[in-house]
């Protein structure tokens, strides 16, 4: 199907639509800032760890397989790995070459590759998955889903782990055979691929677990956009002249890459609308794991993924108008 070119008009067109899709979801956001601000009988590191642990091995495996399970067998299932793969390595490319010619004398190699990470891998489901039902339907659920598990975190487990050996400072360090192992055992990537198999071969679900599936899977996106309003922290501006070129290249190439590659493959419009919103996420939480493991600067990376993550608020809104929603 032949993708019509979108028009930035879209966006000054269209203003109160996009306003209306993302105000709901910076409320909810607020409410996880304002628990960690006020509620002082809990810890907030704490509270946002059982939710982690609850939508990891119970919300998110849940929405997985229902997702994937109703996912139609067509061109999507490789239209948006593929983008996920490629717009992530050309990220790759372009976080490499400009921070070997960025204030080289001034980076580590352990804030280079906190940087790099930084740069490529995106929060394709914690933050993606809400936005993108929120904005487009439910229908499109599968887009984030399978944007991450068949695209972002293989690569994260594989490629980021040599990213980590390469500029990381620990010595017990692990390679990418063990990433690859750690991804495959991951409750949601269990579920995907169980729904996608039952999807195949044709497997009737009962009804009950259907529908059993559809409440756990409502649970993710408020506890998922809680979670992040529990993880942001003030802004620490020292950090942010090291940052620049890593939120250019998370916030602004990789959605250009992305578009670019959908004008080239022609998915249909609402399908290329999520996944052109999947490229300009922020950076990915579950990059910390990494520069933890390896030994990389974990202070720089947090201070990306917050900056990231609330500069996006702004720019997300300004993709999804100009490049138009159905």
């Amino acid at each position: 199907m032949a993708y019509n070119t979108p028009t930035f008009v879209t966006y000054f067109e269209r203003p109160t639509t996009v306003l209306t899709i993302i105000a709901p979801l910076l409320i909810i956001i607020a409410i996880g800032v304002l628990f960690r601000r006020f509620v002082t009988t809990m810890d907030a590191s704490y509270v946002r760890s059982v939710i982690g642990a609850l939508v990891m091995n119970v919300f998110l495996p849940a929405l997985s397989f229902l997702a994937l399970y109703k996912t139609p067998l067509d061109s999507r299932l490789w239209q948006v790995p593929l983008v996920s793969v490629l717009t992530a390595l050309g990220a790759l490319f372009c976080a490499i070459i400009t921070y070997r010619v960025f204030r080289t004398n001034l980076l580590s190699d352990s804030q280079r590759g906190s940087v790099i990470l930084a740069s490529v891998w995106c929060n394709a489901t914690y933050l993606g998955l809400p936005i993108v039902t929120a904005s487009l339907g439910q229908d499109l659920s599968q887009v984030p889903l399978l944007f991450d598990m068949a695209g972002m975190s293989p690569l994260l487990f594989s490629v980021g782990a040599m990213v980590g050996v390469r500029y990381g400072t620990r010595t017990d360090r692990h390679g990418w055979r063990d990433g690859i192992g750690h991804l495959v055992r991951l409750p949601p990537f269990i579920g995907a691929v169980a729904g996608l198999c039952a999807q195949v071969v044709s497997v009737e679900i009962p009804q009950v677990l259907v529908q059993a599936a559809e409440i756990l899977g409502r649970c993710v996106a408020p506890l998922m956009m809680v979670s992040i309003g529990l993880a942001l922290r003030p802004i620490r501006w020292r950090f942010v002249p090291l940052l620049g070129p890593a939120l250019v290249i998370k916030l602004l190439v990789s959605p250009l890459l992305a578009f670019a590659l959908l004008l080239a493959i022609g998915p249909e419009p609402r399908l290329a609308t999520a996944i052109l919103l999947e490229a300009g996420m922020p950076t990915m939480m579950l990059t910390m794991v990494f520069a933890q493991k390896y030994g990389l600067d974990e202070a720089l990376l947090a201070e990306a993924i917050v900056v990231s993550t609330v500069v996006s608020l702004f720019t997300l809104p300004v993709l999804a108008g100009a490049f138009g929603w159905p």
